[in-house]
């Protein structure tokens, strides 16, 4: 076994998906794309300097003017928060001109200057700020070492899709790998070589999955795929792709590595994480004990489920 906390990283899976619920503003903008942020910041801005230039000059709308640069910078791009940043600075001291209430001219430029300069501040902090945060989140949610999910990602996305199952009695299958005799492939080649071998296993995860799926690394030398909405014929020829592109992978690598596979067909989902995985378990262990780089696989209805609600979690 090989400790998680690697100084290695590889580039993060590009599309991850989200469990969101509801249909809120901060949904619906996090799922638009660039278009749709860009029109709707500059409506945004539209609003308030129409709103700006109908109050007068009585009633500062300078504030909100923030709003819409807020949306460009935040959901997205940093160009884009720049922008309409200028674009409000413009809108705002065309209202100055029509309210006639600008003053002295030296004083009308300098505080248009000075408020696009504070627009183009508040864009640019908002837009790192918002970056800094979607990779702190990646960060926690993914193996530094092979760019897979990490254990604490898999075991929410279970969660979420075994209430999903449940919902709509949909099936789903779970895959778990585990690399035969790691331990003496650290002892006999070293931990570099080890870690060439896991990432090699990611790799394979990540080519040879769809999208929706959830390739992890549970730890050390255990891996896991979730296939979502996925039966029995459909998960049998995954876990058999699975196991041709990691016998192919690790000949590449040069090493005669060998991989064991449990999966698992839900037909009726487990009632809970830990239910599901001891079922898993168990397919994953038979493969061990059977001679190793094989898959052993299982159906799982209300009757399977019932007879494996017990034994240890491994």
């Amino acid at each position: 076994m090989t400790p998680d906390d690697h100084s290695q990283s590889t580039e993060v899976r590009s599309a991850i998906p989200q469990m969101r619920r509801g249909m809120g503003v901060h949904q619906f903008l996090e799922k638009s794309t660039p278009a749709v942020i860009l029109v709707t910041s500059l409506l945004l801005m539209a609003f308030v300097s129409v709103v700006d230039l109908l109050t007068g000059a009585e009633i500062s709308f300078a504030l909100f003017y923030l709003v819409p640069i807020g949306v460009a910078a935040w959901f997205g791009r940093r160009w884009m928060g720049f922008a309409v940043a200028v674009l409000s600075g413009i809108a705002w001291v065309t209202n100055e001109i029509i309210d006639q209430t600008h003053g002295q001219i030296i004083y009308f430029y300098w505080n248009a200057s000075a408020r696009v300069a504070l627009y183009l501040v508040v864009a640019y902090l908002l837009s790192s700020l918002c970056r800094q945060l979607r990779e702190a989140s990646i960060q926690a949610r993914t193996d530094p070492l092979t760019g897979l999910y990490n254990r604490r990602h898999l075991y929410e996305r279970v969660q979420y899709e075994l209430q999903r199952a449940h919902r709509y009695g949909q099936p789903l299958t779970f895959i778990s790998i585990d690399i035969d005799d790691f331990k003496a492939i650290n002892d006999k080649f070293g931990h570099a070589i080890g870690d060439a071998v896991l990432c090699g296993v990611g790799q394979v995860l990540q080519g040879n999955t769809r999208e929706t799926d959830v390739p992890a690394r549970i730890g050390g030398d255990e891996f896991a795929v979730l296939l979502i909405e996925t039966g029995e014929d459909d998960g049998r020829e995954a876990a058999e792709k699975l196991q041709r592109a990691l016998r192919a992978r690790m000949a590449e690598l040069g090493h005669a590595v060998t991989c064991s596979i449990g999966s698992v067909t839900f037909q009726v989902p487990p009632q809970d994480v830990d239910q599901l995985f001891r079922i898993v378990d168990l397919q994953l262990y038979a493969a061990k004990r059977t001679g190793k780089d094989r898959i052993v696989r299982m159906v799982a209805g209300p009757d399977e489920l019932s007879a494996g609600s017990d034994g240890p979690r491994g």
